[in-house]
Formats: C-alpha cells, sequence, structure tokens
C-alpha cells in the first residue's frame, strides 16, 4: 500500500477546513496508512518510525493526529452514498446466497418493503376519556359499536330481538300465571 502525493494533498486540503496545524510529512503518512486500515505499530513501520511500537503509542495519542482521524473519518462518512439501486442489488445477492428458507424469505421481504409493494401498516388508536362505567351505559348501541372499532357492523331491527324475559321464565312458585292450569 503506497502513498500518493494525491493522498498527501487531500489530507493537506483538510488542514484549513478542521482548524489542525499541519503534520509533519512522517505523521501524514502515518495517518494515511491508519485510514487504510493498518494497526497503528504497522502504519508508524509504513512511515518510516525506527521504533514502531512506542512510537505509534506516542502519535494515537497526539490531539492534532486524533483530530485529523476523526475529521478524515467523518468525511468518509458523509461520502458514502447509497441508492435505493444498490441496496436492491445488495438484497438479490442476499437472496442467491441464502442457505435456507428463512433468510431468502427475509430478503425478499426487504426488497417487497423498500420497492413499496406492501401496504403501510395502518394503526389506528383512539383515546378515551371514560371515568366511570356509567359513561359506557349511556351510550347508545351505535356509539358502543363505533367504539369498538366496527363502524359497519349494523345490528338487526328491534323486532328480530326476543320479547323481554319476564315471558319466558317459569312461574315462581306461589305465583299465579294465567296460562298454567291449576292442579287441583
Amino acid at each position: 500500500m503506497s502513498i500518493t502525493a494525491g493522498d498527501v494533498a487531500y489530507l493537506q486540503s483538510c488542514y484549513p477546513r478542521a482548524a489542525i496545524t499541519p503534520l509533519t510529512a512522517q505523521q501524514e503518512q502515518f495517518v494515511l496508512y491508519i485510514l487504510r486500515g493498518m494497526a497503528p505499530t504497522q502504519a508508524a513501520r509504513g512511515a518510516g518510525y525506527k521504533s514502531a511500537s512506542s512510537t505509534a503509542a506516542q502519535l494515537m495519542q497526539m490531539d492534532k493526529i486524533q483530530a485529523v482521524l476523526a475529521h478524515l473519518r467523518s468525511e468518509e462518512l458523509d461520502n458514502i452514498k447509497v441508492t435505493r439501486d444498490q441496496l436492491t442489488l445488495m438484497l438479490f445477492e442476499a437472496h442467491r446466497k441464502s442457505a435456507t428458507a428463512t433468510e431468502e424469505i427475509t430478503a425478499v421481504r426487504e426488497l417487497g418493503k423498500m420497492h413499496g409493494l406492501y401496504e403501510p401498516d395502518k394503526v389506528q388508536t383512539q383515546n378515551l376519556h371514560l371515568h366511570k362505567v356509567e359513561q359506557l351505559e349511556r351510550m347508545d348501541e351505535e356509539e358502543l359499536v363505533r367504539l369498538a372499532g366496527a363502524d359497519d357492523f349494523h345490528l338487526p331491527p328491534a323486532e328480530n330481538h326476543l320479547p323481554p324475559a319476564e315471558n319466558h321464565l317459569p312461574p315462581a312458585e306461589g305465583l299465579r300465571n294465567d296460562n298454567t292450569e291449576d292442579a287441583l
């Protein structure tokens, strides 16, 4: 992994934007190797430091090196753009490589969601401010049905309901019912 003049120029262009004092040429190489994924000791060795392990630890604790690394890493994150097409390709690749049906279904679901093929989940909430049971008892059937969330539910007409309950109860002992015959 070699450091190019363009890499160094890019690093140097960051000094004014990040309000950082310039690094030495050797420190710049160290930072660029770190940004390429090298371990600090390897980066120090690559930058030409003699005692790489002790120098790497010292360099990593320097405020201006930490500031340059933080600035460049944040710029890298800002420059990462993922498009819908790239995600689609990644999911198709995941689908192709899936080892189980569950992995395959998961990839297909994600593709469907990403491309808007599923209806959005509709969650309807209703705030009730009922403080007593009596409030429910005072509501008519239509209000109760609406409260239950069944707006299209229709109760059958009243004439289809059973007659009042007292007509269907057997007579209480000691009371005479006009429809019963005397056993005497």
